[in-house]
């Protein structure tokens, strides 16, 4: 085992060049065609366990400690999201991280900076409404819910007389 460390030290630039010129050749992309294909299922399984993971320790940072939304407590995780403490999130994600898991790795790679907060949705969707921070708030200042209007049933019509 030492041997293939000190062989591998001694040589890393032919290596890392054969292996890289072998991967090119049409045998080495069926070989990693074939390998994907088999392993599909098991790859998948790692990277999404793998993204649960940094998104847990995320929420968890921002939530004290507890990967739980800070107003109301809510902590099932399919509910739970960073809110920029601020607003502005939609145009920081545009602008430097994306959005999903890409966010959430760069929190974790920027040691967690301030600014951040875990916030269930409905939590996040008050907190919107009341600070206005929808861009098309001022476009459209009505009620979410509103009075259904009466529908005509065509029963009227039918009911009158000719």
């Amino acid at each position: 085992m030492k041997y293939n460390q000190e062989y591998y030290q001694r040589n890393k630039e032919l290596i890392k060049r054969r292996s890289s010129e072998w991967r090119k050749t049409f045998k080495g992309k069926l070989y990693f065609q074939k390998y994907y294909q088999q392993n599909k299922t098991h790859k998948q399984e790692i990277q999404q366990a793998y993204h649960t993971k940094v998104k847990i320790a995320v929420l968890e940072h921002y939530g004290n400690g507890e990967c739980a939304c800070v107003e109301c407590g809510e902590k099932r995780l399919a509910c739970l999201s960073i809110d920029h403490l601020n607003g502005g999130g939609n145009k920081h994600r545009k602008e430097n991280t994306g959005y999903g898991n890409n966010f959430y790795l760069w929190l974790k790679r920027h040691s967690y900076p301030s600014g951040y907060q875990t916030l269930c949705m409905n939590c996040q969707y008050v907190k919107r409404e009341e600070k206005k921070e929808c861009k098309h708030y001022a476009i459209s200042q009505t009620p979410m819910f509103q009075e259904p209007k009466a529908v005509s049933t065509g029963s009227e019509r039918m009911a009158s007389p000719k």
